[in-house]
């Protein structure tokens, strides 16, 4: 199955989070992050396997009912999507990049740079 608007969601989701479109939230698991919207809601896990040395990254759509309808891999997508440049994963890294937005997002940590860099900012 070609997933070319799986591939395009991940693009779109990566310069929506960029741009402060889209909010994360956290997720009971550590490495999953949760987006929501008007009827559906998108979950965003790394998946680390013991007996490899880079995660997978996970989207899984979720219906009204809760319910995950479908779920995709950086891994996928390269397969489908290419081909790439030789030694190139395009999903991956953007897959990456997003989960390392959500975190940063969810966990707050870019306001509290941004609080403490203010602190620091003014005279003492």
């Amino acid at each position: 199955m070609a997933l070319e608007k799986q591939w395009e969601m991940v693009r779109l989701l990566v310069e929506r989070t960029e741009a402060g479109d889209v909010t994360w939230k956290p997720t009971a698991a550590d490495d999953a992050f949760q987006v929501s919207f008007r009827n559906y809601s998108l979950l965003l896990s790394k998946v680390s396997e013991s007996n490899s040395r880079d995660p997978d990254f996970v989207i899984s759509l979720i219906n009204e009912d809760g319910v995950v309808a479908e779920s995709f891999s950086d891994v996928e997508l390269y397969h489908s999507c290419g081909p790439f440049p030789e030694g190139a994963s395009p999903p991956f890294k953007a897959m990456e990049n997003l989960f390392e937005l959500a975190r940063r997002q969810a966990s707050g940590a870019d306001k509290i740079i941004d609080e403490i860099l203010l602190q620091l900012r003014a005279p003492f």
